[in-house]
């Protein structure tokens, strides 16, 4: 809010971006109220009341990212009488993620691509995306860039919460919100993408060439 305050202040400000996520209540019907969205999206209604602030706003949804595995509650352990690494989740292996790869490198491609189209930018909400892939898939590719062995484990977000208090039924609500809405769980706003906004989407660093970046030995 502060920062939104402080652009509609601000009149020689001619393009703000805000970084947001989609409005998890309302597509779901007010079944999933994940927290970190809600806020997001108490700040974008903020906006949208301020008419002269939301004329310069470009929206932007930055969707998984990779280093979200650096996370505890995304980061795969070992299981020693496997001799393999888990991932539990409360969603199930096929929920598709739609991931921006590696935000270092490609959540800039896009800011610059909306800074340098204003005319469709402004208004809209960006869907900044790399790739889709299942749940599932993803963790292949980190066993892949790893080189160990992994296996995926669907459990209850209760089950979820417990291993990680708190944190575990922040981010589970949002794993089951995916799983439920699948494609839907990014929509309910007047979206554009990397096409309309002249990305190369072969261009940017794709999840498993993210993977790689990370010094993983150092944090499993």
């Amino acid at each position: 809010m502060n920062l939104a305050r402080a652009a509609s202040a601000t009149p020689t400000l001619k393009h703000y971006i805000w970084s947001t996520l989609p409005n998890g209540g309302r597509i779901s019907g007010g079944k999933y109220i994940v927290p970190h969205f809600e806020a997001k999206n108490r700040v974008d209604s903020y906006i949208k009341a301020d008419a002269n602030l939301y004329a310069k706003t470009t929206f932007l949804w930055i969707t998984f990212y990779v280093s979200n595995y650096l996370y505890p509650m995304f980061t795969p352990n070992f299981l020693k009488s496997s001799g393999k690494y888990i991932q539990l989740s409360p969603a199930a292996a096929s929920t598709p993620f739609h991931t921006i790869g590696s935000t270092r490198a490609n959540v800039g491609t896009f800011v610059t691509a909306i800074l340098r189209a204003p005319e469709i930018s402004l208004k809209k909400f960006v869907l900044a995306k790399a790739e889709t892939l299942s749940a599932g898939d993803l963790l292949a590719a980190w066993s892949r860039a790893t080189g160990h062995a992994a296996n995926y484990v669907k459990v209850s977000l209760d089950e979820f919460d417990k291993v990680w208090p708190v944190w575990g039924r922040e981010m589970g609500l949002m794993l089951e919100f995916w799983d439920d809405a699948k494609d839907e769980s990014w929509s309910g706003e007047s979206i554009i993408g990397a096409e309309e906004l002249g990305v190369d989407v072969g261009s940017l660093v794709g999840v498993e060439e993210a993977f790689r970046e990370v010094d993983w030995a150092a944090v499993l």
